[in-house]
């Protein structure tokens, strides 16, 4: 949201801002599975709020290429051992 509000002197700021959900995991009528491919828990549990500023080229790299890996291993076990949420959201 900071990119929306940068610059923007604080009286013309909202005082309440609504996200939608373009995507969402819930319908009424027609059940939905949402799974969830998750970054090592190495990864998870050394990322910090600073972290979320780190513009790098070698952090938004070391990112990616985990992304690429995990992706690839959740993939050669789809569809028969992926787990479903929020089961699959925790890691053990």
């Amino acid at each position: 949201m900071r990119e929306f509000f940068s610059g923007v002197p604080r009286e013309d700021t909202p005082q309440e801002f609504w996200t939608v959900r373009i995507n969402p995991q819930q319908w009424l009528e027609v059940p939905v599975t949402v799974r969830t491919i998750k970054m090592t828990e190495k990864t998870a549990d050394e990322l910090r709020y600073l972290s979320k500023f780190d513009r790098s080229r070698k952090f938004t790299n070391q990112l990616r290429d985990e992304g690429t890996a995990v992706g690839r291993e959740w993939l050669s076990r789809w569809p028969g051992n992926v787990g479903s949420w929020p089961d699959d959201a925790a890691y053990p």
